[in-house]
C-alpha cells in the first residue's frame, strides 16, 4: 500500500531558486486506509544531457554526439516518522530543506541540450511496481557582477566606414559590460558623419551563443533574443542619441560554473543601416547576471 494523492509545496515566490540558496517546502500525503508503510524515499536529483548528429565520410556515415550525466544528487529520510510503521486515515505533512551548491549550471532546455532538476518521491514495494511522483525545479545559476569585474563602468565601442578617400563615418557606443535579467541596459551612440551619409537606422540585437561540449566533440549555436532600433536620425556631421534595450528573463551567463555540457554567453551585435550603402556592423560582449547592476555615473 502507499499514498492516495501526494502534494509538494515550495517556499519559492516566483518558482524559481537560484544556485546557494536552502529550498524549503513540505511534502502533503493523504492516506484514505489504514496502513503499514515500508517505505518512502525523498531524492532531488539534476541531469545535463545533450545529443546532436553529423554528416561523416565514412560509414554509418551519420556521427552521433551524445552525453548525460547526473550533476545533482540528494537523498533526504523526510519520510522516517511513518517509515515501516503504520498509518491512519488522512493527510501528513512533511516538511523538509536542501542546500543547492553555488556552482551548478541554470535549469536549460532546447533541442539540443537540457538540463533539468526535480524532486523525486517514491515508495518501496516488495514485488509491485513502485509508487512515483515527480515534481520539477527550476534553478538560476546566481551570478552577482557587482562583486566582480568593471561591470558598472561605462565602456567605449568604435566601427567605422570609409566613403571615396577622406569621408568617413563612424559610430561609438557608450553601454555597460553586464547587465542582469530583467534589467533595462542603457546605450548612447555617438555619431561623426563627414559626408552627411543617409543613415536610416541602427539597430542593436542581443544574441546568445550556446557551446555545447561532450566528451566526443562540440557544437556551436547562436539565437537572436530580441532586438531594438532607433530611426530618428538626423544623419548630420555629429550626432548624438540615446535608446535602451530591456533584458527578458533569460538563462544568465555561465561564469563560475565548471565542466558544464551547456556554456552560455551574450554578444550584443550593432548594425548601422546606410540608405544607399552596405551596413557595418560590430559586435559588444555582454554578460548576464541574476543581481541587478549598480551603474557608475
Amino acid at each position: 500500500m502507499s499514498w492516495d494523492d501526494c502534494n509538494i509545496i515550495l517556499n519559492s515566490t516566483n518558482g524559481v531558486f537560484y544556485t546557494g540558496d536552502v529550498v524549503t517546502g513540505a511534502v502533503a500525503l493523504e492516506f484514505k486506509k489504514k496502513q503499514k508503510i515500508k517505505g518512502i524515499t525523498f531524492k532531488v536529483i539534476g541531469t545535463s544531457q545533450a545529443s546532436w548528429t553529423r554528416s561523416s565520410p565514412t560509414i554509418p556515415y551519420i556521427k552521433i554526439y551524445s552525453e548525460k550525466s547526473k550533476i545533482f544528487y540528494v537523498n533526504i529520510d523526510v519520510f522516517r516518522e511513518i517509515n515501516g510503521k503504520t498509518v491512519e486515515p488522512g493527510v501528513i505533512n512533511f516538511p523538509f530543506h536542501f542546500a543547492l551548491p553555488p556552482d551548478l549550471p541554470s535549469s536549460f532546455k532546447d533541442t539540443i541540450a537540457k538540463i533539468f532538476y526535480r524532486v523525486i518521491i517514491q515508495t518501496k514495494i516488495a514485488f509491485k511496481i513502485s509508487k512515483k511522483a515527480i515534481y520539477p525545479l527550476s534553478i538560476l545559476s546566481s551570478l552577482n557582477l557587482n562583486q566582480t569585474g568593471n561591470y558598472s563602468l561605462q565602456s567605449f565601442f568604435e566601427v567605422s566606414k570609409t566613403f571615396k578617400k577622406f569621408d568617413e563615418f563612424s559610430l561609438i557606443i557608450r553601454t555597460y559590460k553586464g547587465v542582469a535579467l530583467k534589467q533595462r541596459l542603457p546605450f548612447e551612440a555617438i555619431i561623426n558623419n563627414d559626408r552627411k551619409v543617409k543613415v536610416s537606422k541602427i539597430t542593436v540585437t542581443l544574441i546568445q551563443k550556446l557551446e555545447y561540449n561532450v566528451p566526443s566533440g562540440y557544437y556551436n549555436v547562436e539565437k537572436r533574443i530580441t532586438k531594438v532600433e532607433h530611426k530618428e536620425l538626423a544623419s548630420t556631421l555629429r550626432e548624438t542619441c540615446t535608446f535602451s534595450m530591456d533584458i527578458p528573463q533569460i538563462q544568465p551567463s555561465s561564469i563560475n560554473v565548471p565542466n558544464t555540457m551547456v556554456n552560455i554567453s551574450y554578444v550584443i551585435k550593432v548594425k548601422v543601416c546606410f540608405r544607399f550603402h552596405l551596413s557595418i556592423s560590430m559586435d559588444i560582449p555582454l554578460v548576464i547576471g541574476t543581481t541587478p547592476v549598480i551603474y557608475s555615473k
